[in-house]
């Protein structure tokens, strides 16, 4: 992730001791269910309750470099990252680090991450995957033709999640005569897509689309990682558990593995005591 607008100040922040740190990862600076922690910022972890009301996490920003002299990077997410289980004297001496700033001075040897601050107002470029990092929301074949632009169903294999929610997912049409566009979807049968206003053109069978769980506007996601990307396997839910509030600029579907969506926090996570 990165913040395209928006941006506060960036500044160096102390990590907690325990957690794993990825350039481009959403951090908060209170830990899940409302824990003091070591350091100042820890990985972003699942909301857990409405809105993320059991954790209470606040976003801080999106780490933007790492006070690692030799940069190591994660095989499976090709992400630079450090391990912040750096605590006693031998482990912090035994990795290089350098580049920290403001109150940190460029010698100290502890785990250090540089933050470009969020605000309510800043815009994040997100990753959509699936499930897990580097998996790309599921490709869905038409198995069926359309006859109303798709305002009745038409058949796919299944979608990544369980079920469809009624004006909260949205439809992209990847290839065939509806190529290029976006529909808000409203079935709720994830093998059935539908939407209300139609595609301009019957798709035919063959045709290939991609059925995510947001859209344009306010949308409840998931970002799992911890902190890395927005998460298309799980079903949107209108006020429930286990989701965050975000407010969504754009959606690009159009590529296979490069889907991204640009949002906002709703500003009720930046709010320490919040009900």
């Amino acid at each position: 992730m990165h913040v395209i607008e928006g941006k506060g100040r960036t500044f160096w922040a102390a990590t907690d001791g325990s957690s794993t740190y990825y350039m481009g990862q959403l951090v908060s600076c209170i830990a899940a269910s409302k824990a003091n922690t070591n350091g100042a910022v820890v990985p972003l972890a699942v909301a857990a309750g409405a809105f993320d009301l059991t954790n209470y996490q606040v976003p801080l920003g999106v780490v933007s470099a790492i006070n690692v002299r030799n940069p190591v990077y994660d095989p499976t997410t090709t992400l630079q990252y450090i391990t912040g289980s750096q605590v006693t004297q031998a482990l912090q001496l035994a990795t290089e680090k350098t580049g920290a700033e403001g109150m940190y001075i460029k010698g100290d040897p502890q785990v250090l991450v540089e933050i470009t601050e969020i605000t309510p107002q800043s815009v994040i470029k997100a990753p959509i995957m699936s499930a897990t990092y580097g998996t790309a929301p599921t490709l869905l074949t038409a198995t069926t033709a359309m006859t109303d632009g798709g305002v009745s169903a038409w058949s796919t294999n299944a979608s990544d999640m369980s079920a469809g929610v009624l004006n909260m997912t949205t439809i992209h049409c990847r290839t065939g005569v509806n190529a290029g566009m976006y529909r808000v979807g409203k079935a709720t049968s994830n093998v059935a897509p539908s939407v209300t206003t139609a595609f301009p053109y019957n798709g035919a069978i063959g045709d290939t689309y991609v059925w995510v769980p947001m859209k344009q506007g306010w949308s409840t996601v998931q970002i799992q990682g911890p902190g890395l990307f927005l998460d298309s396997s799980l079903v949107p839910v209108v006020i429930g558990t286990a989701r965050f509030g975000i407010f969504i600029y754009r959606l690009n579907l159009a590529v296979a593995g490069q889907e991204y969506a640009e949002f906002r926090f709703e500003g009720d996570h930046f709010c320490a005591a919040r009900a």
